[in-house]
């Protein structure tokens, strides 16, 4: 079953009721709406709920630690949180990161255009994506990185440790 509310400019909160229908495999909310809270994404907790394909949440007003509420779900196709205003560092944001790297199935991640900052840690799931997925985060470092190729060596793709290293000498 899918659920699709696009563009209705909701306000406030989604409602718990969400949580009966059982057969739920698409949560579509893009656009225009300033949902405020998702109280625990209880309504995507219920061991009833078939929720694994698709999250949209993209083109709203969110903002906090809604990866933090998710982080126990492990059947995501695609998450689309882009265009919102999450602003919270990138480990911090997806809560258990062991539980997220349990991912394996999540074949599409778009966080793009919000202001997350951090690393990407090194040897998880969320180094598979490529670059858009997180385009329009400033302060966010992530892979898959560009390979470096000095003169005198061969190539190599820089881990997050060469580029505090390099950040720690800049600042010194």
């Amino acid at each position: 079953m899918w659920l699709n509310l696009n563009n209705n400019q909701f306000q406030g909160k989604l409602p718990l009721s969400l949580s009966n229908m059982k057969n739920l495999t698409l949560l579509d909310v893009w656009g225009e709406s300033t949902i405020s809270e998702f109280p625990d994404f209880q309504i995507l907790r219920m061991k009833r709920n078939q929720l694994y394909v698709n999250l949209d949440l993209s083109n709203n007003l969110l903002s906090g630690l809604i990866l933090t509420r998710i982080s126990f779900l492990s059947r995501f196709i695609r998450l689309n949180f882009s265009y919102n205003n999450l602003s919270v560092k990138f480990p911090e944001m997806i809560g258990d990161i062991r539980s997220m790297i349990g991912l394996t199935f999540l074949s599409r991640l778009n966080l793009s255009y919000n202001k997350l900052s951090g690393p990407i840690q090194d040897g998880n799931q969320f180094q598979t994506f490529n670059d858009p997925s997180y385009t329009g985060n400033q302060h966010l470092y992530v892979a898959p990185l560009p390979k470096y190729c000095p003169s005198d060596g061969p190539c190599y793709v820089p881990t997050f440790k060469d580029y505090e290293d390099e950040e720690r000498k800049m600042t010194s």
